[in-house]
């Protein structure tokens, strides 16, 4: 799976590799936030792409502002470009496809949707399609091969093979000349890169409970970006499976039980957590930061309709033996359930040997870990990617991490 950024913040041009865990690191204000922004931006133009270009630089626990904000170099006549490829089987083959998905935009509220099959006997297939924002019924376009069998319908955010043609008597209509690849696939295919990014989760830096009590809200089943703090404690409590899951994690990171205690006779709850050797219990919100934190981002992290979670800085507030054990936590959340994939920006080399100890222990592949070193080249962001062979060795050493500490050496020493 690769993420694709052009124009964003500082990020000039970026396709991003992602593994199972993709790790960022480097000094501050390099830009790693902004490749953790960019795919929740998609998530926000596929959820509701019928708003203003600044609604989906607004992510609910902070807002980037206007377009010239956000435009590398500020320049509006930048054209802003984010996109997600992935690799898919067919159902009922071992056949694949690389199915791309890409959205562009420009200061004036114009642009593109473009969607790319390749793969599939060697075949490129593509569509790219005029939009201009907000993405209304409009802007939708509808496609069909020259036999006037199939209809390809795409708003530039869903797509379907349907029939019959009548139904859509009226409205704009390309011919599909030589697009028997996209002919072939399933709408659950078609959708999958759309999907992916329905499911992106993101855990900032300003998280936790703030609140000792909560009362339950009318929505069943939340949402996988939770803006409001009262989202997360929802999907606690309407979740006991979820409950259970953040319990046995906090267990194996603090040595604490978590618990969703219920009022009776009102629709209140509190978020407990218990010390497993004095048994002690407390309400979130009066215990320390490092617990209170943590519960908030495992929550997001092992709710069941989260795929990619973008992670600001795990280790902020934790002890290096927490630090330790949530790396591997989260190693073998990702192991486990395969579907999901991390994003995490960090400043902890506690955190980045702990997950390359795992690689030399011989309990993860390398694969499982992308490790980027980011760095800044005048106004540009710059990726470079280490490769972690079988010893959980990264190329190049942790250059980032050790200049300080070499500072620091050379004062002991006299140097």
């Amino acid at each position: 799976m690769q993420l694709h950024i052009k124009n964003f913040r500082s990020i000039k041009q970026l396709d991003l590799e992602l593994a199972p865990i993709t790790i960022l690191y480097g000094h501050n204000g390099t830009g790693k936030s902004s490749a953790l922004y960019a795919p929740l931006t998609m998530k926000n133009i596929v959820v509701n792409p019928n708003q203003h270009l600044q609604g989906f630089f607004n992510y609910g626990f902070t807002s980037l502002g206007e377009f010239s904000e956000v435009i590398f170099d500020h320049n509006p006549s930048n054209e802003l470009e984010l996109g997600i490829s992935l690799r898919t089987t067919l159902p009922h083959s071992e056949d694949y496809v690389v199915l791309d998905y890409r959205i562009s935009c420009l200061g004036d509220n114009s642009g593109s949707l473009q969607f790319k099959v390749d793969g599939l006997q060697g075949i490129e297939d593509e569509v790219s399609l005029p939009a201009s924002f907000p993405y209304r019924k409009r802007n939708q376009s509808h496609i069909i091969d020259e036999t006037m069998e199939t209809l390809f319908v795409w708003d530039g955010i869903r797509a379907s093979n349907s029939n019959p043609l009548s139904a859509f008597g009226g409205e704009r209509v390309y011919e599909l000349a030589n697009h028997q690849v996209i002919n072939e696939l399933t709408n659950e295919t078609m959708n999958s890169p759309a999907e992916e990014l329905r499911k992106v989760s993101f855990v900032p830096l300003g998280r936790g409970f703030f609140q000792p009590m909560y009362s339950l809200g009318h929505e069943r089943n939340g949402s996988s970006i939770m803006s409001v703090e009262q989202e997360v404690p929802n999907l606690l409590a309407n979740d006991r499976h979820l409950e259970y899951a953040v319990s046995h994690r906090m267990e194996q990171i603090l040595n604490r039980d978590f618990r969703v205690r219920s009022q009776i006779g009102s629709s209140e709850f509190s978020l407990d957590s218990i010390d497993r050797k004095s048994r002690v219990s407390a309400s979130l919100v009066n215990e320390g930061f490092g617990v209170n934190q943590l519960v908030y981002m495992l929550t997001k992290v092992l709710h069941s309709d989260s795929g990619i979670v973008c992670i600001e800085e795990p280790e902020i507030h934790l002890h290096p033996t927490a630090i330790r054990r949530l790396a591997r936590a989260l190693a073998n959340i990702v192991h486990e359930e395969r579907s999901k994939r991390l994003i995490i920006s960090t400043h902890s080399e506690q955190f980045v040997m702990s997950l390359l100890a795992l690689v030399a222990e011989g309990a993860h592949s390398p694969d499982d870990l992308a490790m980027y070193l980011v760095a800044k080249d005048g106004k540009e962001s710059k990726f470079q990617r280490q490769q972690v062979n079988e010893n959980g060795q990264i190329e190049g050493g942790l250059a980032s991490f050790i200049e300080g500490e070499l500072e620091d050496m050379k004062a002991f020493l006299g140097v």
